[in-house]
């Protein structure tokens, strides 16, 4: 069994099923590499609805949870140990121990860690579903000011790279 294998996410594979048919560019992808080609933004616009939504519903539940994202699992499970170890998971706290004992604290050892964090916060800031604070604490607020956005969300799938580039510049002023 293999953690980048989304065919063990049933709803998810459901949803994109027809985008990786044989005939498609993530169809062909391998097993493990199909859900990273679902996500690249060159795919973005190919997409089905159904498959934008329940990616981007994905993302909001591992942006939540680390626990959920075998890639940061991945690279990030040394400094997580090491420096996080008595921080629950959910409610975004791990996300928040990384980003200030790894990434603000500029730890060279987890340097793959820290460029991780960087892009999942720079996605973050791209959308407020995926940040747990602002989707939590401002519901009320987003729900009176900004109903038009929040009735639309799951249309929003941004690109990472813009998103990523910013998160990267407040790191680097935070030297």
């Amino acid at each position: 069994m293999q953690a980048g294998d989304m065919t063990l996410d049933i709803p998810l594979f459901e949803a994109c099923r027809e985008d990786l048919s044989d005939g498609t560019a993530c169809g062909r992808a391998p097993v493990g590499l199909r859900r990273k080609c679902l996500l690249s933004p060159k795919n973005r616009d190919t997409l089905s609805e159904k498959c934008k939504v329940a990616l981007f519903k994905k993302e909001v539940e591992e942006s939540e949870d680390l626990r959920l994202s075998t890639d940061v699992l991945k690279v990030c499970g040394t400094a997580i140990s090491a420096e996080c170890s008595d921080i629950p998971f959910g409610e975004a706290r791990m996300l928040m121990c990384l980003w200030d004992k790894v990434v603000a604290a500029k730890r060279e050892e987890h340097e793959e860690c820290a460029g991780k964090v960087t892009d999942l916060i720079g996605r973050q800031v791209s959308h407020y579903q995926l940040d747990f604070r602002v989707r939590t604490r401002c519901a009320d607020d987003i729900g009176r000011h900004c109903a038009a956005e929040k009735d639309r969300w799951w249309t929003a799938f941004p690109s990472t790279s813009s998103s990523a580039k910013r998160a990267r510049a407040v790191r680097s002023s935070s030297a």
